[in-house]
């Protein structure tokens, strides 16, 4: 009997030892202001009150290989936003996986297989949002302490419908560099729609991206401080009959100062963001800034405008932040379109992470 105690005990152990947690919940309050259609009319002034609770679990197989899932809530039709708004009279909310994978690890990289966050360094979700996780299988490998060359396929719909070279999907590479105060990256996207289905997230269209993104940090005074900039490049040709097709250019410029390590830290942030209609891929970039699009999907780009943004810190994993977004339309969003759209949004969120 005590030597399967012992034995119980020590299995436990080890279990403990391969399994990790880790998780978080958002609690927001979401006001919408000012917010213009592209036919004239005003959209109602909107007040909601949000949620978003996420948990996942890591089991260490061996030293080289992991598996991952993760659970989130959200509405199962959209992939931008796990956030779920109060008072559906009371009922049970909907829980989704939304990340299911296994990694292997090797000497000087890491690759992985299944749905899992976007590999390509970003550092914003201007061009991509975190929440959309990809679906397929990814590489990375470290060249000395600087560069990581990091490469993904991503499949875009069904594969139950089609063969591989018929499906949508994603082919993209990035080289990262990072010495010091500086980080950088460049890579290539090659995105490319399912013409026998309507691809109602890609527009029934190919897109090819050439992306690039830096930042420095340095002091002022006693205060860290951080720019960057991105630049996200459609070069793929479009027929003059699509309407805005030469929007294929976007840039967001940010900076910060402050500190969000410690109990009682502030910091302060500033994005100047330029996302022309075919810059990104709308249905897929972040969801933050508008309220364009339908209940499931934002439409993120034909847009440029500006964010502000005040971080708390109230201890370890635990935060207030503030946001305030202003945005207006580039160009009209279609040809029958009266007026350029507009938005105002102010956000309040209590973020708690373990």
């Amino acid at each position: 009997m005590l030597f399967s105690l012992r034995s119980v005990q020590t299995a436990k152990a080890q279990m403990n030892e391969k399994l990790s947690f880790s998780g978080d919940f958002r609690s927001r309050i979401e006001l919408d202001r000012s917010s213009d259609n592209s036919d004239g009319t005003t959209r109602d002034d909107r007040d909601r009150m949000r949620i978003r609770a996420r948990f996942g679990l890591t089991y260490t197989f061996s030293e080289r290989v992991s598996f991952g899932m993760r659970l989130r809530t959200g509405n199962p039709e959209s992939a931008q936003s796990p956030h779920l708004t109060l008072g559906d009279e009371m009922s049970p909310l909907p829980i989704q996986l939304d990340k299911a994978f296994a990694q292997v690890r090797f000497s000087g990289g890491s690759a992985w297989f299944g749905k899992n966050s976007n590999p390509f360094w970003h550092q914003n979700e201007m061009f991509w949002d975190d929440d959309v996780t990809m679906e397929g299988l990814s590489g990375t490998y470290n060249i000395g302490d600087q560069l990581d060359i990091r490469a993904g396929y991503f499949i875009l719909d069904s594969p139950n419908s089609n063969t591989f070279s018929d499906q949508a999907s994603m082919l993209g590479g990035q080289l990262v560099y990072s010495s010091g105060p500086i980080t950088g990256a460049v890579g290539v996207e090659k995105v490319r729609e399912n013409s026998s289905v309507d691809d109602l997230k890609l527009g029934d269209l190919d897109y090819l991206f050439l992306k690039a993104s830096l930042f420095g940090t340095f002091s002022i005074g006693k205060q860290d401080a951080r720019l960057g900039v991105d630049v996200s490049s459609n070069m793929e040709t479009y027929d003059d009959a699509l309407f805005n097709h030469d929007q294929t250019l976007g840039y967001v410029l940010s900076a910060r100062i402050g500190k969000s390590s410690s109990a009682g830290d502030w910091q302060f942030e500033y994005f100047y963001a330029h996302i022309e209609k075919y810059a990104v891929i709308g249905a897929f970039a972040q969801d933050d800034w508008l309220r364009w699009g339908s209940a499931t999907t934002t439409r993120s780009s034909n847009f440029a405008g500006h964010e502000g943004r005040v971080v708390y810190t109230l201890g370890p994993k635990q935060n207030l932040m503030a946001r305030l977004f202003t945005v207006e339309g580039i160009a009209k969003e279609k040809a029958s379109s009266m007026t350029l759209e507009t938005g105002t949004r102010f956000r309040i969120d209590w973020n708690i992470g373990f």
